[in-house]
């Protein structure tokens, strides 16, 4: 962290642009799997309303 923000301060480097579609194909799909590794079922099945009869 501390290099990024080192080189951000460096002038005279090229600026580059990144998509957020990249951004969400990269990293959201190993954040999602982390957090279906450590949810516990509990909380996944208070996560959704109680169906009442009908």
């Amino acid at each position: 962290m501390l290099a990024g923000l080192a080189l951000s301060l460096v002038s005279g480097l090229p600026r580059i642009v990144i998509s957020p579609d990249l951004i969400f194909l990269i990293f959201l799909p190993s954040l999602l799997y982390q957090a279906a590794w450590t949810m516990s079922y509990h909380q996944y099945q208070s996560s959704f309303p109680s169906r009442q009869p009908d």
